[in-house]
């Protein structure tokens, strides 16, 4: 019986691959390195470093949307915007929470000077815009929660001078409108709640000057217009609550002048209209309670006039017309 066997020559290739996985092994045997030959032919490689930076790509994740949550709560504060030479300055002390609020816009050359101290709650509160030259000047005190105040306009050059001492809650109030070039200047004591209110427009050069000392809740009330240069003089003291008030319009130079020294309650009145250059002259001492009254109208050039001394409550006064 004759038995018929044919030759394939597809195993020859396997065998050949089996060959040499053998000898790969053998290599890796002889190297000190047990290898399987199954493993040597089929081992999926897995780069340490593309697990390690697949984990720090997660981790940049987390990190990056838990800040992102942060941000939602204070959306486009400003603290600090621009700082000039000088040395021991202070821009933008503590900024509480709220959105759109302003510390400290500009900063001259000088030194120890401080603009914005601390700004609480609020939307759209501006503390310190433009802060001149000068040696240990303050802009912007205390501002509290509202929305829309103003602590601190304009800071000229000067020494020891402060605009916007304690600013209370409300909205739309203003304290220190612009303050120039002198000494020891304040515009801006203190103002309490209510909405819109004004203490200190302008204050011009001079020395040891004060322009609206304390102002108490109410609305729309004005305290210290425009006082121009001179030494010691003072305008607006104390203005309690009501509506429509304004102690102090104008305070042209002079030396020791005072212009509204107590305003109590009530609404529209006005003490202290135009105080001309002199010295030592006083316009508007005390008014009470009442609506529409008015103590000191214009007090001209002089030395040691008094122009209104004490108006008490009614309605419709006038106490001191003209002084020449």
């Amino acid at each position: 019986m004759n038995r018929k066997f044919e030759t394939s020559e597809t195993p020859r290739p396997k065998r050949r691959g089996f060959r040499l996985a053998t000898a790969v092994a053998a290599a890796a045997i002889a190297g000190g390195i047990l290898v399987p030959a199954s493993s040597a032919m089929a081992a999926p490689t897995t780069s340490v470093e593309s697990v390690v930076s697949h984990n720090k790509h997660d981790h940049k994740k987390h990190d990056g949307n838990h800040h992102g949550k942060k941000k939602k709560n204070n959306q486009g504060n400003t603290q600090g915007g621009t700082q000039g030479g000088g040395n021991g300055n202070t821009q933008g002390g503590t900024q509480g929470g709220g959105n759109g609020n302003t510390q400290g816009g500009t900063q001259g050359g000088g030194n120890g000077n401080t603009q914005g101290g601390t700004q609480g709650g609020g939307n759209g509160n501006t503390q310190g815009g433009t802060q001149g030259g000068g040696n240990g000047n303050t802009q912007g005190g205390t501002q509290g929660g509202g929305n829309g105040n103003t602590q601190g306009g304009t800071q000229g050059g000067g020494n020891g001078n402060t605009q916007g001492g304690t600013q209370g809650g409300g909205n739309g109030n203003t304290q220190g409108g612009t303050q120039g070039g002198g000494n020891g200047n304040t515009q801006g004591g203190t103002q309490g709640g209510g909405n819109g209110n004004t203490q200190g427009g302008t204050q011009g050069g001079g020395n040891g000057n004060t322009q609206g000392g304390t102002q108490g809740g109410g609305n729309g009330n004005t305290q210290g217009g425009t006082q121009g240069g001179g030494n010691g003089n003072t305008q607006g003291g104390t203005q309690g609550g009501g509506n429509g008030n304004t102690q102090g319009g104008t305070q042209g130079g002079g030396n020791g002048n005072t212009q509204g020294g107590t305003q109590g309650g009530g609404n529209g009145n006005t003490q202290g209209g135009t105080q001309g250059g002199g010295n030592g002259n006083t316009q508007g001492g005390t008014q009470g309670g009442g609506n529409g009254n008015t103590q000191g109208g214009t007090q001209g050039g002089g030395n040691g006039n008094t122009q209104g001394g004490t108006q008490g409550g009614g309605n419709g006064n006038t106490q001191g017309g003209t002084q020449g």
